[in-house]
């Protein structure tokens, strides 16, 4: 396991108080944290410090959003909804594995992170 408590502690700074008040399983949320974000980089690894430490950025940025209260009600909605109709304008949604491993989708920090790094370029080793 990459990412940590005391990582994560670091990250979120002065407001790591608050989240840890709502938050007592955060051993738990990290890890589910971090294997989602090991299956979305999927077949890379981190495998240099560069890349382990922007892994641990992306996770724990992933993490923050994720247990944001708007964020979290996203997660929540029912799903089944697969488009919509208003007027005569029609709409469909495509349903995607990126959708199902992330309900309120993937932080954009935590994205930028893994792109950076070269976590997200399928073949390619940046380390």
């Amino acid at each position: 396991m990459y990412a940590t408590v005391n990582g994560f502690t670091e990250f979120m700074g002065a407001a790591a108080g608050e989240w840890f008040k709502t938050h007592m399983d955060a051993d738990r949320l990290l890890s589910d944290c971090e294997t989602r974000m090991a299956a979305y980089i999927v077949p890379n690894t981190p495998r240099c410090d560069d890349q382990i430490k922007a892994f641990e950025t992306a996770v724990y940025a992933q993490l923050e959003h994720e247990t944001n209260p708007a964020n979290a009600q996203i997660g929540d909605m029912p799903g089944g909804l697969s488009g919509f109709t208003v007027n005569g304008f029609s709409a469909t949604f495509r349903e995607n594995a990126q959708s199902a491993m992330f309900p309120s989708g993937i932080a954009k920090r935590a994205k930028s992170e893994l792109m950076l790094a070269g976590l997200l370029y399928r073949g390619v080793r940046i380390c």
